[in-house]
């Protein structure tokens, strides 16, 4: 969930780690049924496909599918490489994203409810009590119940978010945002008076 949301070279660029696999899901080709995986040189010459020719198999792997260059899904690849590569899309999906995290801080320490956003850059993510998560045994720490409260609130007020992770897309705008926020206010008012 995180190749090409932290820029175009990834979580590994990102977090300055340089890894030995590679995978890649379907932002891969544009949102459509596609798959993919890269690495160190070493370990990629030990891939084989029908068209590599004679392979030994005791020290090679075999590897093939269904989707493999599907025309569809490639093409939609390659518009959606070629619209990141022009540099707007990752300052505005990250802009809203801070500004989604910043408001619904700001609605939560407003009304004393014990809300922890995490956010990192388009990827952001909501959690009501504990302590700042800093790993897994933190976040098993926090009120899941009021967290599925909170979503479950935010599509009865006509906003879809998911229990897990939320992803902001090119497609979102401030109006979006303010439209959520809103929601998230009326939600956050609603848990009050529950919990009263």
């Amino acid at each position: 969930m995180t190749n090409f949301r932290l820029g175009l070279a990834g979580a590994s660029q990102y977090f300055g780690v340089k890894p030995d696999l590679v995978s890649l899901g379907k932002i891969l080709g544009g949102g459509f049924a596609v798959g993919g995986y890269g690495g160190r040189r070493d370990i990629m010459d030990k891939v084989v496909t029908p068209h590599t020719g004679l392979w030994d198999l005791s020290e090679q792997i075999f590897q093939s599918g269904c989707f493999s260059g599907n025309p569809v899904s490639m093409t939609a690849g390659l518009v959606v490489l070629e619209e990141l590569e022009k540099g707007l899309v990752y300052p505005h999906i990250n802009r809203l994203t801070q500004a989604l995290a910043g408001g619904l801080r700001e609605i939560g320490a407003r009304k004393g409810l014990p809300i922890m956003v995490n956010a990192v850059e388009s990827i952001l993510q909501i959690h009501f009590g504990g302590e700042t998560i800093h790993n897994k045994r933190d976040a098993l720490k926090v009120d899941r119940k009021a967290a599925l409260n909170f979503h479950l609130g935010m599509r009865a007020n006509g906003v879809m978010a998911s229990y897990h992770p939320l992803f902001m897309s090119a497609a979102h705008t401030d109006q979006h945002i303010a439209r959520v926020l809103e929601a998230a206010e009326t939600v956050m008012d609603q848990m009050i008076l529950v919990a009263v």
